[in-house]
């Protein structure tokens, strides 16, 4: 290879940097959303709406609330990566069934991280909504069950959608 080409290589690699910088998230949120397992969680209500920020809604979930951690050895501090194992009920829709602070081996689970209280965010509590359908999903997670239809692989959580709950016959 003489100087010439090393030289293009250096800036091709390097012109390209940035490119990937910025496709990078992108690329693995699209994997998660193909390759994962299907969960469906249930929301909770919360200010759904900030007009400086357009539509979107801000989601909460059931399982975002560890008050039950007695299966840890201890609790943790803000800031600590914690995992989630999860159990779909006989609808579908996933719940709680365990917490603890080393990765799970086997079975579905979803990382978070722990915040205030017991709290855990996991990075999927904002969904972005069309133009003028933030209303509509406020009123819905104000006033009746909405589940989000999350994709999760190896802890990674992605909102494919959201629909409003149709309660058992």
């Amino acid at each position: 290879m003489n100087i010439k080409n090393s030289v293009i290589l250096k800036f091709v690699a390097i012109a390209l940097l940035p490119v990937i910088a910025i496709l990078w998230p992108v690329a693995v949120n699209s994997f998660v959303l193909v390759f994962g397992e299907q969960v469906m969680l249930r929301t909770r209500p919360v200010d759904p709406r900030d007009f400086l920020r357009g539509d979107y809604v801000r989601l909460n979930y059931d399982i975002s609330n560890i008050s039950d951690i007695s299966d840890m050895s201890n609790t943790g501090e803000r800031g600590d990566i914690v995992y989630v194992t999860l159990k779909k009920d006989g609808r579908g829709v996933t719940e709680m069934s365990g917490v603890s602070f080393t990765p799970p081996q086997s079975g579905l689970w979803i990382e978070g991280v722990l915040g205030y209280g017991g709290a855990v965010d996991y990075g999927i509590s904002v969904y972005y909504v069309p133009e003028g359908t933030g209303w509509e999903l406020e009123e819905a997670i104000k006033y009746s069950s909405v589940l989000a239809d999350v994709r999760i692989w190896r802890g990674k959580a992605v909102i494919s959608e959201l629909q409003k709950d149709t309660p058992e016959p």
